[in-house]
Formats: structure tokens, C-alpha cells, sequence
């Protein structure tokens, strides 16, 4: 069957998400969600059109994490979290590709 063979691909959203995936578990409960219902890979915008990043490894662009927003409506991010990095070594595991989105 040749649809065995798509790519099906879940995308993350930056700020909606990183108010509601806050922990490692978090990011682990979603990865092991979107496997079994039949996802092969995972996107992730990992900096926003506003300029904050997803990732804490940030030693080029020094752009601020999204912990940082103060916007109202976009608060509440984990400030410990490398979003990044936990969803790549969790998608991994698994056996699902990464994509990134950079908006700018």
C-alpha cells in the first residue's frame, strides 16, 4: 500500500504550546501520543515572528527564549525548558523526523 509510505506530520505551534508543554513529561506524553496515532514526524516553529526562540542553546543570535514574552496573551512558558532539544531527543527515540520553522 502506498500510504504506507506518507510522511504524516504534526506541527507545534511556538507560543500556544509552550504555555501548555511545560515539563519533560510533557514533551514525552506528546511524542508517545502523535506516534501512536500515526504520526511520522514532528515541526516545530522554534522562533517565532515576534523573535523569541524555543531553544536555549543560543550562543549566535542571543534572540530571548519565550519565557520572555510579556505579552499578555503569550506568557507563561517554562524558562528551564529547551523545547528544542526535548522534542528532538524524544522524536528520536521513537523514530520520528524533526522539522523546524524559523519565522521571519
Amino acid at each position: 500500500d502506498k500510504d504506507m509510505n506518507k510522511e504524516v506530520v504534526l506541527w507545534i505551534a511556538q507560543w500556544p504550546n509552550s504555555r501548555n508543554i511545560k515539563t519533560k513529561e510533557d514533551v514525552h506524553r506528546v511524542v508517545r501520543e502523535a506516534k501512536d496515532a500515526g504520526v511520522t514526524a514532528i515541526c516545530m516553529d522554534v522562533k517565532g515572528y515576534e523573535g523569541f526562540v524555543s531553544y536555549k542553546k543560543n550562543t549566535l543570535s542571543r534572540a530571548p527564549h519565550i519565557s520572555e514574552m510579556q505579552s499578555e496573551n503569550r506568557t507563561g512558558a517554562n524558562p528551564d525548558i529547551d523545547l528544542l532539544e526535548e522534542f528532538v531527543e524524544s522524536a528520536h527515540k521513537l523514530d520520528l523526523k524533526v522539522f523546524t520553522s524559523f519565522d521571519v
